[in-house]
């Protein structure tokens, strides 16, 4: 259905039936085929936010099981009367004021 202004009926609106063309399926496949790239896109993005938020916490609780793997291993050794390893500590950033 084509819509189209008549001028000389100072701007009223006109309609007319026509048939589908063969590019009207060509064009309503390519606009179906780029709706769902999008969505498709939209996932991924958000599907990357999740990927970089969980490797943080893998990375945070990485560091965490090796400190307790440390301890732990302090712990036996000095239960077992052996020297036990000097523990890591972690770094802190003290700032210091001049007056």
């Amino acid at each position: 259905m084509r819509q189209y202004a008549n001028p000389n009926a100072s701007g009223t609106m006109m309609q007319t039936q026509r048939g589908k063309e063969p590019l009207d399926n060509i064009i309503e496949r390519v606009m179906a085929i780029a709706q769902r790239l999008v969505g498709a896109e939209n996932v991924i993005k958000n599907q990357s936010t999740e990927l970089v938020k969980l490797s943080e916490q893998v990375k945070v609780l990485t560091e965490q099981n090796t400190e307790l793997s440390n301890r732990l291993e302090n712990i036996v050794l000095k239960a077992s009367g052996q020297e036990f390893k000097k523990p890591t500590t972690r770094k802190t950033t003290t700032k210091t004021t001049e007056e």
